[in-house]
């Protein structure tokens, strides 16, 4: 079971996020965008890296115009480095490796308040390692490397729990089976961190915006793993919140895990990973939900006008 949000985010005790991305040699295939246009997952996941880190920043802006708070700190890491062309252009980085390290050495996870002032030179070294991209996918040392990262931040850390993982894969691991995979989202789940999960792939695999309670009998093997790797979507939280509100279907004993072939659905569904801080914007006493109330009167109710 997923580890309820007790608390809002704040400076001092700052939501973790973290994002896994395949870079294998899938990510190539086209998916659908808004305009009807067909790009590239992985272009598409460079843009929605683009909302969510500025969606983030709006999120924590303190007051109209004001500066952002660090009330997020992400990491994120690509698996699937270490295609022929860059063996043979001397490549001999690891097959998993950190989105956001610029070269200067081990580091924490990043506030928001860095990424977005220097988003850009981020940016423009995410996308100079696009030609080492595109080789395997070792998602069991991915998700070992990530279990890593989330213990040692969360030992130097105090975070708001509970960090989040953001996993999008075909969920086709190539060095260990998927039964190894399984294990080891299990364990980090175990440990407290919700996992939401986005299968990419070509096909219509699975209905859209709608929150499975169970596999189904005709879904591929790829879309089972990501599905066993995701977190229940826990109660009452600004998950469940977000979900309703933007009227997904939401099976009992639904989880967080969706099919992305549309590049609008990979945005939509990349904010939930943000509903945690937008619920703190709310004002609400219980993280995840915004009181909404609408009055209607007659003229003998007038006194309810002000």
């Amino acid at each position: 079971m997923a580890t309820p949000m007790t608390s809002r985010p704040t400076a001092d005790r700052p939501l973790l996020v973290g994002l896994l991305v395949d870079v294998s040699g899938s990510m190539t295939t086209s998916i659908n965008n808004v305009s009807g246009r067909s790009t590239t997952r992985l272009d598409s996941l460079r843009d929605s890296l683009d909302d969510l880190i500025a969606r983030a920043a709006k999120l924590c802006q303190e007051g109209t115009g004001g500066e952002v708070s660090p009330r997020v700190r992400l990491f994120a890491y690509g698996f699937g480095f270490g295609n022929p062309l860059s063996y043979l252009l001397g490549d001999s980085g690891s097959s998993v490796r950190d989105l956001l390290d610029l070269g200067d050495g081990p580091q924490s996870a990043l506030g928001i308040d860095t990424l977005a002032r220097e988003w850009q030179k981020y940016r423009q070294h995410i996308g100079g390692l696009v030609v080492k991209m595109l080789g395997d996918t070792p998602m069991a040392r991915a998700f070992r490397i990530v279990a890593d990262r989330v213990r040692s931040e969360c030992a130097d850390w105090q975070y708001t729990p509970p960090p989040i993982l953001f996993v999008v894969s075909d969920g086709e691991p190539t060095d260990e089976p998927a039964s190894t995979v399984r294990e080891l989202a299990q364990d980090l789940k175990r440990t407290g961190t919700t996992i939401v999960s986005c299968l990419l792939t070509a096909q219509d695999v699975i209905e859209p915006r709608r929150l499975y309670g169970s596999a189904q009998p005709h879904w591929p093997e790829g879309a089972r793993l990501m599905f066993d790797c995701a977190s229940a979507l826990p109660a009452n939280s600004p998950f469940d919140a977000y979900f309703r509100e933007n009227r997904w279907v939401v099976d009992a004993a639904g989880r967080l895990f969706t099919q992305i072939n549309q590049s609008e659905v990979l945005r939509e569904f990349s904010k939930a990973v943000l509903s945690p801080l937008a619920s703190s914007e709310s004002g609400s006493s219980h993280p995840g939900y915004t009181v909404r109330v609408f009055v209607t009167y007659s003229h003998q109710d007038s006194d309810l006008r002000n």
